[in-house]
């Protein structure tokens, strides 16, 4: 997966960053209810 990302354009490479952050802090903020406040800045 390492290589492939690395082919990717910049663009891409930020939004699949962004996905993969957003999907963690959404499976975080079940655990941990406050961490929604910070969802709803990030997005």
């Amino acid at each position: 997966m390492g290589i492939v990302i690395k082919r990717l354009p910049a663009t891409l490479k930020l939004a699949a960053v962004a996905m993969i952050v957003a999907v963690a802090i959404s499976f975080l903020s079940e655990t941990y209810p406050q961490l929604k406040e910070i969802q709803f800045l990030i997005m």
